[in-house]
């Protein structure tokens, strides 16, 4: 038996073939029959409503129905699926629970688990087992997700752009206010994403979602477009329609290269002491940091 997925710390069993070759195009992904597919979705619903309390909280308080949008992405299981449909539905699966520990093992995670877990018999597989699970990663990942790369940020309720930028010849400046996302206002449509982006936060003041990396799954590209409309400082609308194939250069140097796995400085917190209480001058970012 195989393993594809990670709920926190479990992984699926799948009994998926073993292939070593390298994926170009999906017709090369090593697949499952019908019947398989439909089992090994029951099994990952059965565990998500079994392991993540959140579902049953993200119901209740959110108003997302894990259950029914299950049953809404398994009728898209057919015959005719094929194994790249497969893992999308699966993926959407994963994202219509809400959770931020019920995702897709991703190769980052996945070179962890062959250097700790499997040492440690923390899993029931082998490395040779691992083969697929890289291959649905790569897959995924090219086919799932836009390489657009906007550095938004989320705050006081909107969105806005860190950092001047320009793209296909033209300038759009800093500190723009996100307005609209295909002619939908941007927070009725980042509303939309539950089975596209997970996890959608959420701000408590506003009771809503947010997401700063909203426009990275492709399928919001419309004929593989995406069409965004800022307000700057000035009241000067900016329409930005990027390609789900490209991204923007930016003007400025970016200092906020801070991410799970991927931080290579240690970040530095300030804090000042103001009418008798500290006050942070940074916020943390990422898992490394100290005080000075």
């Amino acid at each position: 038996m195989k393993y594809l997925f990670s709920i926190a710390i479990l992984f699926l069993l799948t009994p998926f073939l073993v292939a070593n070759a390298q994926i170009r195009d999906e017709s090369e992904l090593p697949g499952i029959s019908y019947h398989q597919m439909l089992k090994e979705h029951d099994t990952l619903v059965s565990y998500i409503k079994q392991i993540s309390p959140v579902v049953y909280y993200n119901k209740e308080v959110r108003g997302i129905d894990f259950s029914l949008h299950a049953k809404q992405l398994r009728k898209k299981i057919t015959p005719q699926t094929t194994m790249g449909q497969y893992l999308i539905i699966i993926k959407k699966t994963l994202n219509a629970a809400q959770d931020g520990h019920t995702s897709q093992v991703n190769s980052t995670l996945l070179d962890i688990v062959k250097k700790y877990w499997i040492p440690a018999k923390l899993v029931s597989f082998d490395s040779s087992e691992t083969s697929n699970m890289y291959q649905y990663a790569r897959y995924l990942k090219e086919a799932y997700y836009s390489k657009a790369e906007l550095n938004l940020i989320y705050t006081s309720g909107e969105y806005y752009n860190l950092l001047p930028f320009s793209y296909q010849g033209k300038k759009y400046p800093a500190s723009m206010k996100l307005l609209s996302c295909n002619g939908k206002n941007i927070h009725d449509f980042v509303k939309s994403l539950t089975l596209l982006v997970s996890p959608l936060r959420w701000d408590r003041v506003r009771n809503r979602v947010y997401d700063e990396n909203f426009y990275w799954p492709a399928e919001i590209y419309k004929n593989g477009i995406l069409k965004l409309t800022f307000l700057d400082q000035k009241n000067i609308r900016h329409q930005l329609n990027i390609s789900s194939k490209d991204t923007v250069s930016y003007l400025a140097v970016k200092h906020n290269n801070y991410g799970y796995f991927s931080q290579t400085d240690t970040v530095i917190t300030h804090f000042l002491r103001n009418r008798g209480s500290f006050m942070p001058k940074s916020r943390r970012c990422g898992k490394n940091w100290a005080i000075r």
